[in-house]
């Protein structure tokens, strides 16, 4: 599920279309559910350099709910959401690969050793 919030501007059917096409792709990566909220953010810039556009990301995979964020800024919107939702890529498969978020989720199948930053965090929290 894709959730997106435009401030300080006003909503756009092309933004939303770049944010839907990497959710999608993101979804494929991961056989869980996926909820993501989008927050792009209008500034205003410079008189010389223009707007500045920031997009947040927040990923919540799975019943697990393991979060992922990012943010990007950019002067064009859809470059920063396209940068924020390469970020939030970025450190999915560099925390869990392809597809071993579910095995990680349930803790029956995990495929590497736990990290001393997931053993700190409570149980009922994993």
């Amino acid at each position: 599920m894709l959730q997106i919030t435009f401030r300080h501007m006003t909503s756009s059917e092309s933004l939303c279309a770049v944010a839907q096409e990497k959710f999608e792709k993101l979804g494929r990566h991961f056989n869980e559910s996926v909820h993501c909220h989008l927050v792009i953010d209008c500034c205003p810039g410079h008189v010389y350099k223009g707007d500045q556009f920031t997009a947040h990301v927040e990923l919540t995979l799975g019943a697990a709910d393991l979060r992922v964020d990012a943010s990007a800024k950019h002067e064009q919107a859809a470059t920063a959401v396209r940068r924020a939702f390469d970020h939030v890529e970025r450190q999915l498969m560099s925390r869990y690969g392809r597809g071993t978020v579910p095995a990680i989720a349930n803790r029956h199948a995990a495929l590497r050793p736990l990290t001393t930053r997931e053993l700190s965090v409570p149980p009922a929290h994993r």
